[in-house]
């Protein structure tokens, strides 16, 4: 062993193929590391499988990075993990395109995160499907935020669902919205909801409709206040009903006035009326008259009379002939005077006898004398004995037929 490293790089590169190929492993390990790094592209590839084998990690480390970037494929595959995993990182970044995509799944598999983490971008792009694949969850989980950014989408989606599941929400959140905007379906749907929840507003806002409306029940569920709050109005009015419906009443209350003012009336129709019925005040009267009045009747009979009596003067003469007659004893009671008085005498002609007898009599003095004119012989005779009391001079003077009443008509205060 000494003898032989009493050669000079000169006479070593010298040696005859055959000569150099009859070195045992165990000499080939005691070349000192000068000459092995004076190893000449041409020698250093002569060598055989096992002598490659018997090269040590310091000396394979002393390699110059012209040539690793030399050595042949199958050379390069005889590498073992304690070798590859010693070599530096210029070694690592010298490595060329072909030499990375030829390496084993054994090799890749055992990268330490460390070496995995000096591959620079364009080396971790253009592993091969089978070697990215290779890779562990922990050996995922550990590449810097930096090479995750940049993995272009057809490595990203060359991840396998195992392999996302493994990113950690920071990974996660590095992505651009480039990256988020082109992950397959397949592998957006794999996103668990601490990952989605992790997202920043820029990356949410920029996952397309499409990928939006194909996000599972779960991962809907799974979204937190604030990343309901931040989705934005198109891709809310994007869900399907299926989803849309999926959304639990927490998150729908979670929903900003603008958010709702922009659902479309499809989308609005597509709530059910548990979700409906939980809208706050504020995004009640975010509400657009359209919207209200294109509400299903179902919808309309789920707001409860808090809901009713938040609805502006705007909001309440919208409604139609139809919504006013459907309003239930106890949406009515949510009426307030001040909607009373907005009420058009159409409107009024619509309350039904069930509803009027219920109205308080603070309520029944927000009609005004043209109201209490269009009431009907039905409506008339549903007016109670409390009601009829306390009407004014000019409601009781508005009265068009006093027949209708019955002996009621005694409990008129103003009565001549």
């Amino acid at each position: 062993m000494t003898k032989l490293n009493q050669l000079t790089s000169a006479q070593l590169n010298n040696i005859s193929s055959t000569n150099l190929q009859a070195l045992t492993s165990t000499q080939v390990g005691g070349i000192s590391t000068s000459l092995v790094s004076a190893l000449s592209s041409t020698q250093l590839n002569v060598l055989s499988t096992t002598q490659v084998d018997g090269l040590t990690s310091t000396q394979v480390a002393s390699l110059t990075v012209t040539q690793l970037n030399s050595l042949s494929t199958t050379n390069l595959d005889e590498l073992s993990t304690t070798q590859l995993n010693n070599l530096t990182t210029a070694q690592v970044q010298g490595l060329s395109s072909t030499q990375l995509s030829t390496l084993t799944t054994t090799q890749i598999n055992d990268f330490s995160s460390t070496k995995l983490n000096t591959l620079t971008s364009v080396e971790l792009n253009n592993l091969s499907v089978t070697n990215l694949d290779a890779l562990t969850s922990t050996q995922l989980a550990a590449i810097s935020t930096s090479l995750i950014l940049a993995l272009t989408s057809t490595s990203l989606n060359n991840l396998t669902t195992t392999e996302v599941d493994a990113l950690t929400t920071t990974q996660v959140s590095s992505l651009s919205s480039a990256q988020l905007n082109n992950l397959s379906l397949t592998n957006l749907n794999e996103l668990s909801t601490t990952q989605l929840n992790n997202l920043t507003t820029a990356q949410l806002r920029s996952i397309n409709t499409t990928a939006i409306n194909n996000l599972t029940s779960t991962q809907l569920t799974g979204l937190n206040s604030t990343m309901v709050s931040n989705l934005t109005s198109t891709e809310v009015n994007s869900l399907t009903t299926t989803n849309l419906q999926t959304l639990s009443t927490t998150q729908i209350l979670q929903l900003a006035s603008a958010q709702v003012s922009a659902l479309t009336s499809t989308a609005l129709n597509n709530l059910t009326s548990t979700q409906l019925s939980t809208l706050s005040s504020t995004q009640m009267t975010a509400l657009s008259t359209l919207d209200l009045s294109n509400l299903y009747t179902t919808q309309l009979d789920a707001l409860t009379s808090t809901q009713i009596g938040t609805l502006t003067t705007i909001q309440v003469a919208s409604l139609n002939s139809l919504d006013i007659a459907e309003l239930s004893t106890t949406q009515a009671l949510g009426l307030t005077v001040t909607q009373m008085k907005s009420l058009t005498t159409t409107q009024v002609e619509q309350l039904t006898s069930t509803v009027i007898p219920t109205l308080s009599s603070t309520q029944i003095g927000g009609l005004s004398s043209a109201d209490i004119s269009v009431l009907s012989s039905t409506q008339l005779a549903s007016l109670t004995s409390t009601q009829l009391g306390c009407l004014v001079t000019a409601q009781v003077e508005g009265l068009s037929n006093l027949n209708a009443l019955g002996t009621n008509i005694n409990y008129l205060p103003n009565y001549l």
